[in-house]
């Protein structure tokens, strides 16, 4: 048993690690792109934070979530609430 606990904490510990890596080399360069090229598509927006929001239980998924969210407000604020009232419910409840 204590084995088998061993191997899920180091397991989460491996996806943990993955999940900074992505957020770090693929998220994070396309939010600052998003922002300062003032990108207005929704879809990309959206499919960004979408993916954030999956990535948020990592300390920098959540602060780029929150980051293009603010970004967000500007051009469909509504859909910017959506997302964090999204993300409360899944990291604050």
């Amino acid at each position: 048993m204590d084995t088998s606990l061993n191997n899920l904490g180091n397991s989460i510990e491996r996806l943990q690690k993955m999940i900074e890596m992505d957020v770090e080399l693929n998220c994070k360069p396309l939010v600052y792109e998003i922002i300062a090229n003032k990108v207005t598509d929704i879809d990309t927006i959206e499919h960004l934070l979408d993916r954030l929001l999956d990535n948020s239980i990592t300390e920098a998924g959540s602060q780029l979530f929150h980051e293009l969210c603010e970004y967000y407000k500007t051009i469909n604020e509504n859909h910017a609430k959506d997302y964090l009232g999204f993300y409360k419910e899944q990291y604050e409840d």
